[in-house]
């Protein structure tokens, strides 16, 4: 009797051993937060909340950080950077583009504070190049001196303080609006400089090396055209020619012709450079 009751013992004992002990069940994730009260409850973000609200992009965000295995990860501008935009930037856009550039405020993945201090200037899609394509309203993120930096080709924002860091969901403030080039256009290129002139052919020469001066011309005779002028003799009766006929012309003495050179190559001179 005994040794049935050994051997009884002995076979459960067997059994409990061969059976693994179930590990400890891992700690449930937490909840993720609402995103609208967090943002409001920090207090200087009533832009960002009014817009995310009118478009139902706040419902997006939501839905997103919902999926508790992926997350999500926006960056909220403060008041104080949509009041440094241009006025009517953001009310000439049309209702899709505030959405787009809405969902370009957030990533389809949680990265916490630590991850996005290590980035080294990746390419990294946002939530807006799910719905427009790959390669669309991607941003760049870089740590500067210790700050986290985006960059998105038009306009760099700082992150400036964690409003929200526990999966699934970060929430970070950022002191500008990330402004995405394939809606406001990308930069205009930098004028290129004016061609130099071509030099002039008279640029080296010198108004008196070449023409006489002024108090030369006026001190010369009058010109051969006044009263003084004395006329050529009529011809001799002998030559067959009446007197009152053609004459010959007048044969101009040398001082008139250097006169009147000096007239056209100073009227010239007038022409070119006065």
């Amino acid at each position: 009797m005994l040794l049935a009751v050994a051997v009884i013992v002995a076979a459960t004992g067997a059994a409990l051993a061969a059976t693994p002990t179930p590990e400890a069940a891992p700690p449930p994730t937490a909840p993720p937060p609402n995103i609208s009260q967090v943002i409001d409850g920090a207090g200087q973000f009533g832009t960002f909340l009014s817009l995310i609200s009118a478009t139902s992009v706040g419902d997006v965000f939501q839905a997103q950080a919902n999926k508790t295995t992926t997350g999500i990860s926006i960056f909220a501008p403060t008041d104080k950077a949509f009041s440094s935009l241009e006025a009517g930037v953001i009310s000439k856009l049309t209702a899709q583009e505030k959405i787009t550039l809405l969902e370009f405020h957030a990533l389809s993945a949680f990265y916490p504070l630590s991850a996005l201090q290590q980035a080294a200037d990746p390419v990294i899609p946002t939530l807006a190049t799910d719905h427009a394509g790959a390669g669309k309203f991607t941003i760049n993120i870089t740590n500067q001196q210790g700050t986290v930096v985006i960059s998105t080709g038009l306009s760099k924002a700082a992150l400036i303080s964690t409003l929200y860091n526990t999966l699934p969901c970060g929430i970070f403030a950022i002191n500008q609006v990330l402004l995405p080039e394939e809606i406001f256009g990308r930069p205009s290129p930098a004028p290129s400089p004016a061609p130099s002139p071509a030099p002039s052919p008279f640029s080296g020469a010198s108004p008196t090396s070449s023409f006489p001066p002024l108090a030369s011309i006026s001190s010369s005779p009058a010109l051969p055209f006044g009263p003084g002028f004395a006329k050529n003799p009529p011809l001799s009766p002998s030559s067959g020619q009446s007197p009152e006929g053609s004459h010959s012309p007048p044969c101009l003495p040398p001082s008139t012709l250097s006169i009147v050179s000096s007239l056209v190559i100073l009227a010239v001179f007038n022409y070119f450079f006065l």
